[in-house]
């Protein structure tokens, strides 16, 4: 799922996560139609971040484990890996290992090799060498040559049986002749003649277990939170003043103004501090700048820690001069730090940060300073404190304490904390992933005023990842992930001014919407934009650009695109009527997955329309359909069944499909129920096409 995020307002802004593309239409609408191979693809595709897409261990795993609970070897592997590493997944060394032996034993030979490893090491299971043999001789045999090295390793140093086996020097040789490096060293140095010898000191030796191949070890690589947060130290607001309690009424800001003003004549610092507040935001005394810097000079010569930190800011950003002064502000900043001034604490650290007033850059000191500010309580550098752990700023990276101080802001109201803790949430990224939890971070930055996370309240609302679907805010949320660009939110807009839903029927807006979602390549905005120009009830009729975006839909391997292009070649409809070159589109549909499809292509070979009739075929394609719950292959599938056309005849199977129908409201099967209950069977017609 795209994600916003910033970080503070002087520093850069943490794009959105869809800066990088989102999953392919295609592979996530079959993945989530349960095919394994799309989940698998979709789980790689998070994992190695391919295409764009934003590396996510969280989502990597959820799609691995889908495809693994159907068997697919590559799946279960994957997984095992990131529950041995605790990857998107909590760490669970026992569950690794029965992913990857369930993989090892469908011929997979890296999840061989990791299980050789996990017995050889004792991690996840109890340490046994000869079933860490037998599983890298299996490996081996299949072709590994890192299986090949360190089974000849274990025999060579005696950990195994080799009673069966060829000798440590022949795996060797088997692993070196397959191109490994360190077994040919290896045997060079042990005096084989045809293998060259290396110095000990030489980078190319390597360790005792060679790892996984690089092509492994990506595929499972993910988490890193989806959108950067930014690196300066200093806050959205820049230079920071303490705020004073407002004041609500105007008549008693000026009463209590003129009598502050009172006693900062007689030299009071906190009437002083209060008049400087007064004048710079105009409350109860006219705004005047030179003015304020007036007063917080006063104060903050008689050592207030709160006037010399709002002095130092009035310097840092020029209010009431003719300029910024960095160097006096780095002044009074120091003096009010070392009173342990909250807020002068996070802008010295800002000024660290960004090497202002002679300063060098440095984060480490700009971390230490918002550490300093951050436990006295300061939300602005509690969550610049956050962003630091997160990205390694300054200290070393630690999400869990980059969560804690997240936490701490948002707790405070901190709307870009709360965000990014949203965020994190979300990805499962230093916290045990969490769509509701996400939400809820989500809406409370969004009561803030935080446009990303509107941003990606309007993203979980389309992907359906937490219960947002009734909530009154949910269209202004879309409209935010619409406006920032993610197409899947672009094509919802378009498809409710279509459909009228939530907002009145508007071709123009629709066209707008698509148009968008198009631009950014999502090809099932394609193909409702080719179908609103096909109809021409909310737009002007346009058969030439209906054609063009539902060809190109088609083409790009939309199923229903594709289902609705075969329907046009079939009936002539903006085409040639073509019903062979209906057939081919109905059969790549049908293929990904659309029962509309599958029916339409068992009805051609039912009737032998573009294809030889084969009733074989189309008993199997009515059969796909009906038991995706289409209802017109439900019906055909009880007509098949009752007059015994290409099956043997079976009322009671017959009575069962149509049953299925009629519970679904399909009004032909409720008929067909209704008139077998009260007549002789033998007088059901079949119904046409």
């Amino acid at each position: 799922m795209a994600r916003k995020g910033k970080g503070r307002k002087k520093g850069r802004k943490r794009g959105k996560r869809t800066t990088g593309q989102r999953p392919d239409p295609q592979v996530r609408f079959l993945a989530r139609r349960g095919v394994p191979e799309a989940q698998l693809r979709l789980g790689i595709m998070y994992g190695l971040g391919e295409d764009g897409i934003r590396k996510n261990a969280f989502k990597a795993a959820k799609w691995y484990l889908a495809a693994a609970r159907q068997g697919m070897p590559e799946a279960q592997f994957l997984i095992g890996l990131m529950y041995r590493d605790g990857d998107g997944v909590p760490r669970d060394a026992a569950e690794g290992v029965r992913w990857m032996r369930a993989a090892a034993e469908r011929g997979h030979t890296d999840a061989q090799s990791s299980l050789a490893e996990a017995y050889l090491d004792g991690e996840g299971v109890e340490q046994d060498f000869e079933e860490a043999a037998r599983w890298y001789r299996t490996a081996a045999e299949g072709g590994d040559p890192d299986a090949s090295f360190n089974l000849g390793m274990m025999y060579a140093d005696c950990l195994a049986d080799m009673d069966n086996d060829p000798d440590a020097e022949e795996w060797l040789k088997v692993a070196a002749d397959a191109g490994h490096e360190s077994a040919r060293y290896l045997l060079g140095e042990l005096g084989v003649a045809g293998y060259p010898s290396i110095d000990d000191d030489n980078e190319a030796r390597r360790p005792y277990r060679a790892p996984l191949g690089e092509d492994a070890d990506a595929s499972i690589q993910g988490g890193g939170v989806v959108i950067p947060m930014a690196r300066e130290e200093t806050d959205a607001a820049g230079p920071e003043t303490e705020v004073v309690s407002p004041v609500v009424d105007p008549e008693q800001a000026s009463t209590i103004a003129n009598n502050a003003l009172r006693e900062a004549w007689r030299g009071d610092p906190d009437a002083q501090r209060f008049v400087g507040h007064a004048y710079l935001d105009g409350r109860g005394l006219p705004r005047d700048a030179s003015e304020a810097l007036r007063w917080f000079r006063a104060a903050a010569r008689q050592g207030d820690s709160a006037a010399q930190n709002n002095l130092g800011a009035m310097y840092h950003r020029g209010e009431g001069l003719p300029k910024p002064d960095p160097d006096k502000a780095l002044k009074w900043y120091r003096a009010s730090a070392e009173q342990g001034e909250r807020v002068a604490l996070h802008n010295l650290a800002g000024m660290h940060a960004h090497g202002e007033a002679g300063l060098e850059v440095d984060h480490a000191k700009a971390a230490e300073l918002n550490r300093a500010a951050a436990e006295r309580g300061w939300a602005n550098s509690q969550y610049n404190l956050g962003v630091a752990f997160l990205e390694g700023t300054g200290v070393e990276r630690d999400k869990a304490e980059a969560v804690r101080w997240f936490r701490a802001a948002a707790d405070q109201g901190h709307p870009e904390a709360q965000n990014n803790l949203g965020v994190l949430y979300a990805e499962g990224d230093g916290v045990e992933g969490d769509d509701m939890e996400a939400a809820r971070w989500y809406r409370a930055a969004a009561a803030g005023g935080s446009e990303s996370a509107e941003f990606n309240l309007g993203v979980m609302y389309v992907e359906g990842d937490a219960d947002l679907e009734d909530h009154p805010e949910r269209l202004r949320w879309l409209r935010a992930a619409a406006d920032g660009g993610y197409p899947p939110a672009q094509f919802d807009m378009g498809c409710m001014y279509v459909d009228g839903e939530e907002v009145e029927p508007d071709g123009a807006k629709a066209e707008k919407w698509l148009l968008r979602a198009v631009d950014e390549g999502l090809t099932v905005a394609m193909h409702e934009l080719g179908r609103l120009y096909a109809r021409g009830d909310l737009l002007p009729r346009d058969e030439v650009k209906a054609l063009d975006y539902l060809r190109r839909a088609a083409e790009d391997g939309w199923p229903p695109a594709q289902n609705d292009y075969g329907v046009m070649h079939s009936e002539g409809i903006l085409v040639k009527k073509d019903e062979a070159e209906a057939v081919k589109w109905f059969r790549k549909a049908a293929a990904a997955g659309s029962s509309p499809a599958g029916h339409n292509l068992a009805a051609a070979y039912h009737e032998g329309h573009g294809v030889e009739k084969d009733m074989k075929e189309a008993v199997r394609w009515y059969m796909m359909a009906a038991e995706q719950g289409f209802t017109a292959s439900q019906i055909a599938m009880g007509l098949i069944h009752l007059t015994g056309d290409g099956v043997e005849r079976d009322d009671d199977e017959a009575e069962e499909w149509f049953l299925m129908a009629a519970e679904e409201g399909d009004p032909v099967a409720l008929k067909i129920v209704k008139l077998l209950e009260g007549a002789d069977r033998e007088d059901v017609e079949e119904p046409g096409r």
